[in-house]
């Protein structure tokens, strides 16, 4: 919903803030603290999608042929299926697709092709 991507965006800036506070507690050089805020912000964004392509899984799960059902996921526990949601989306940001978890369904395509424009805009 709009108040969790607010709620996101606003942690994204606290961590913004903390780590300027940091830098300057720590007397960090700037390179680190970019590099550090680059990697943190990359796993969040990884973070989200991995939650978002769970989500349209488990929904079209009964429906459609899902990446869920096409990977026989189904009896997998939670921590399993966010494992390989977020593997899912780490090779979609790295671009290093290797084709074992791909979308099946409209949707999925459609939230793929997405997640992909926005990775080529955080690059």
């Amino acid at each position: 919903s709009l108040i969790r991507l607010y709620s996101i965006l606003r942690g994204m800036k606290m961590i913004n803030e903390f780590s300027i506070q940091l830098q300057e507690y720590l007397n960090l050089n700037s390179m680190i603290l970019t590099i550090s805020n680059f990697l943190i912000e990359t796993l969040i964004y990884c973070h989200f999608f991995a939650c978002v392509w769970i989500f349209i899984g488990y929904y079209q799960k009964y429906e459609y042929n899902s990446w869920i059902n096409s990977n026989e996921l189904i009896d997998d526990s939670i921590y399993g299926i966010y494992t390989k949601g977020l593997y899912y989306s780490i090779t979609v940001i790295t671009t290093n697709g290797f084709g074992d978890f791909v979308s099946k369904t409209t949707l999925e395509i459609i939230v793929t092709i997405i997640w992909l424009v926005f990775c080529g805009f955080i690059y």
